[in-house]
């Protein structure tokens, strides 16, 4: 017995200065006399429940939710609550936009879960989910929050950009990665090295943990081949979770030999009666792998040295005439060198 009380004839009291207990129940039990003496027989109320705390905030589930959702509609959410006391009655949430308008909002029952269905979210748009609990004596729980990033597209466009087209080394190359992923980021690149046979040489992933997507990737360790051309497979994953196609790069091949010898040819082998006379000078060579890039030509008076017109870097020009470069002297003969 926690209190008993004798009252006038009144359809309402409030019975106070009682000292309930969180979370038990009570009853109350009650008799009414007349004014003749006699009492009725005692009725008694349904069990009342004692609860004066709110139920649990929900813990929004990030395996089903996370930041960046890859839909406009039909999304699902789900979260985790518990009351202890009266037991959960239901759950209302809503989505706002970044203007604070509310997109949708619902009261469902005391589920763990539902779908965001037609509610046409727009892509690259910024949103907020928001959650709340209500139990069966009407209290309510804190609100949870999550923010949502609509994105729907895959990254695009990726640039492969390798240190160079040419490589003289075998064990090693670099190349730098930049995709353009304007709304979720960039997540990962997962990068393979193969032959010009589509033989799998080194495979890569690489985590891009800054807004900046640029990275250089260093391959070391190779056991590259002398004339093979090798190149690379990319894909990008964004933070979405959405993966690009595979791009391809251009490609490096190895060249360990030096280009072939020049052959020089010219239009006189001797009789210049002029210091003025031009003497025309042409050459051609042969690189079987990477081609030749550049030429230089120069004069002396023996194999090997070019004393009277240094070595001149002439580009991938195959001819130049000698005017006024330089002074002949009577008998002297001279060498024309290139390479």
């Amino acid at each position: 017995l926690i209190s008993s009380q004798t009252v006038s004839a009144v359809n309402k009291y409030n019975v106070e200065n009682l000292n309930l207990t969180e979370n038990m129940k009570y009853k109350v039990a009650m008799r009414l006399q007349n004014k003749g003496g006699i009492w009725s027989e005692v009725v008694t109320a349904n069990n009342i429940l004692i609860d004066t705390i709110e139920p649990v905030k929900p813990t929004i589930n990030r395996d089903v939710l996370s930041d960046y959702v890859t839909s406009t509609e039909n999304i699902p959410i789900a979260w985790n609550t518990s009351d202890s006391g009266s037991g959960l009655k239901g759950i209302y949430y809503e989505v706002v936009d970044s203007s604070g308008n509310i997109v949708t909002s619902k009261s469902i029952t005391a589920s763990m879960n539902a779908t965001l269905k037609d509610i046409g979210l727009t892509q690259g748009g910024h949103y907020e989910l928001r959650v709340y609990a209500t139990d069966k004596a009407g209290l309510k729980s804190d609100v949870s929050t999550q923010s949502i990033i609509v994105d729907t597209t895959p990254p695009s466009n990726i640039e492969i950009k390798h240190e160079e087209r040419y490589s003289t080394t075998t064990n090693e190359f670099s190349v730098t990665l930049n995709a353009i992923e304007d709304v979720s980021g960039v997540k990962e690149y997962v990068v393979e090295v193969l032959n010009d046979k589509n033989e799998l040489i080194a495979t890569r992933t690489i985590s891009v943990a800054t807004k900046d997507a640029t990275q250089k990737i260093d391959f070391t360790q190779l056991d590259l081949k002398h004339n093979v051309n090798y190149f690379l497979k990319v894909k990008v994953k964004n933070n979405a979770g959405l993966e690009s196609e595979i791009w391809r790069s251009d490609g490096v091949k190895i060249d360990l030999t030096d280009p072939n010898p020049p052959i020089i040819r010219r239009d006189q082998d001797f009789v210049v009666k002029k210091n003025d006379s031009p003497i025309r000078i042409n050459w051609e060579a042969v690189d079987d792998e990477s081609g030749i890039q550049n030429y230089k030509f120069g004069v002396g008076d023996s194999p090997d040295n070019v004393n009277i017109v240094p070595w001149i870097d002439v580009g991938e020009d195959r001819s130049i005439t000698l005017n006024n470069t330089m002074t002949y002297i009577n008998n002297q003969g001279f060498r024309i060198s290139g390479k």
